[in-house]
């Protein structure tokens, strides 16, 4: 346990900083150019839901993935209850945060100008499994994504492969050249009270997981097999208290591939309270087999789709909201302290 604040502009060989076990804390740091990530992050304990409480803020990370162009990004949070707040992260050609594993909160975080050399990849980005639940990404201030390379493009927030039960809310995500948030066909996924302006798409949303969700040994796509990793018990305490809506999964493959059952579509998704401004597309949805996507969904409602916000000041990136927006009058909308977002003084 400890804390370390340090600047460190000379070109580390691979990965940083390792942060590792528990309540350590790297603080107003200033790392740049290290030929692979930024800080890994890990510790905790995930059958028993026993946090690591390790934290990361207040540093200014860029410059990142020189030699390795892809995943390795300024942070990496694996295990339980990390935290990582009030960084800047920025210029890099794949993702700024890539995370598994529960109950990591991602707050306050300026990210901009990643992704430069990436398809079908996120700026904050999770993928593939049922069981990363109690994630909290919020009051991030995600902006200028876009890439040369062709293909699936840049997203702002990549729910990536039916990855479940993320909490995605109060975000500012402004001028991203693809999705300002993904959701591929995960379960219970909540994406609300957030600003999404001049983007492509709002929300992509599909429900791959109809074609695609598997019971082979040893596939990547048996995400049942995936939640009994790291001796997980998810039906029982605290697991089942912690998740009811993971525990709900039955334990039987016949019953999650009968015909008729749900259990691989996006049910359980909110998709609601959202501000829509100057993008292309508010809402798009990827049929993969012509049965729904939106109709699975347990809520999308009191979005604005195309309504100008009220910025304080747009052409200086002051993107707090003025008295007079109408994101203000949709109920139950909460203000982004945008403020408070970026490294503290």
């Amino acid at each position: 346990m400890g804390s370390l604040v340090f600047t460190w502009r000379l070109p580390a060989g691979t990965t940083a900083v390792t942060l590792s076990g528990t309540g350590n804390v790297l603080e107003r740091c200033e790392i740049a150019y290290p030929g692979d990530g930024g800080v890994f992050v890990s510790g905790g304990v995930r059958a028993s839901l026993t946090p690591g409480g390790n934290v990361v803020r207040n540093c200014d990370i860029h410059d990142f993935s020189r030699w390795c162009w892809t995943y390795r990004p300024a942070l990496q949070l694996a295990g339980v209850g990390q935290v990582v707040a009030h960084n800047h992260l920025h210029d890099a050609p794949h993702s700024a945060i890539i995370f598994r594993g529960n109950d990591h909160v991602i707050e306050y975080n300026q990210i901009d100008h990643v992704l430069r050399f990436s398809s079908d990849a996120g700026a904050i980005y999770t993928g593939r499994d049922w069981g990363y639940r109690g994630n909290e990404v919020r009051y991030n201030f995600i902006h200028d994504l876009s890439t040369t390379f062709e293909g699936y493009g840049t997203q702002g927030i990549y729910l990536d492969d039916c990855v479940s039960g993320i909490h995605v809310h109060g975000n500012v995500l402004y001028r991203i050249a693809t999705a300002a948030v993904q959701n591929g066909g995960g379960r219970d996924d909540v994406i609300e009270n957030n600003l999404m302006v001049k983007c492509k798409f709002a929300l992509i949303a599909d429900n791959r997981g109809i074609t695609r969700i598997d019971n082979t040994p040893g596939s990547s796509w048996n995400l049942l097999e995936r939640l009994g990793r790291d001796g997980i018990a998810y039906q029982q305490p605290p697991w089942s208290e912690r998740y009811p809506s993971l525990a709900a999964i039955p334990t039987d493959w016949q019953a999650i591939s009968a015909p008729g059952a749900l259990w691989r579509y996006p049910q359980g998704c909110v998709f609601s309270r959202n501000v829509g401004w100057g993008n292309q597309t508010f809402k798009q949805a990827y049929d993969y087999n012509d049965t729904g996507v939106f109709d699975k969904y347990a809520e999308s409602v009191d979005n604005l789709e195309h309504v100008d916000p009220h910025f304080v000041d747009e052409s200086q990136l002051d993107l707090r909201l003025k008295a007079d927006s109408p994101a203000l009058a949709i109920p139950g909308f909460e203000p982004v302290p945008f403020e408070r977002i970026g490294i503290e003084p």
